[in-house]
């Protein structure tokens, strides 16, 4: 069965630190959780006690790619529960057989929503696409062929990418890191 700590450990790797991008359909974001679609966020309290001690000091804005100072555990456990329970748990991920199936299916859900995922997902198993995931889904995934899945997901993904950046020109900047991203997963 698939293990959490193996999936952060490659997700920390493409998050980074703070980010207020106006053109980032996420807006603000630290360590790939948004304010946007996690404002409650125990974490946002931290942030912002940072940004205003910051803003004190400097007289500016945090910069991109500002991260909390090392010493900050707490910060950065709260990115892992908020990573766990809004994404690994979602796709009941403990319960993939294939880590990298799930590897990559939890990424794609951390970078553009689970219900988008869960409906590529779907499309990729040839099953109807409700957008949720549920218990037929887990056992369909299980018992496909773990790298036909996987390519088939790194395959949405791409194609996702493409059609955002299709729909709004804007989103072209970003097309490079998110397509090293998905392709930084190899089914191993």
């Amino acid at each position: 069965m698939a293990l959490f700590e193996i999936w952060y450990k490659i997700v920390e790797r493409w998050e980074g630190g703070y980010v207020n991008d106006p053109k980032d359909r996420g807006g603000e974001t630290y360590k790939g959780v948004t304010k946007k679609f996690n404002s409650t966020w125990k974490g946002w309290v931290i942030i912002e006690r940072y940004k205003a001690e910051y803003l004190k000091k400097t007289g500016k804005a945090l910069p991109r790619n500002w991260f909390a100072p090392k010493e900050d555990t707490e910060l950065e456990l709260l990115v892992q529960q908020a990573a766990k329970k809004s994404f690994w748990d979602v796709f009941k991920a403990d319960q993939i057989k294939d880590q990298n199936v799930a590897n990559i299916l939890v990424d794609f859900g951390w970078h553009s929503g689970t219900g988008t995922a869960t409906k590529l997902l779907q499309g990729a198993l040839n099953i109807p696409k409700t957008g949720v995931f549920n218990e037929y889904v887990l056992t369909v995934i299980n018992n496909t062929d773990g790298k036909k899945l996987f390519l088939a997901i790194q395959k949405a993904r791409l194609d996702l990418f493409d059609s955002l950046v299709k729909r709004d020109p804007n989103q072209q900047k970003f097309l490079k890191g998110w397509q090293n991203r998905v392709n930084s997963f190899i089914y191993q």
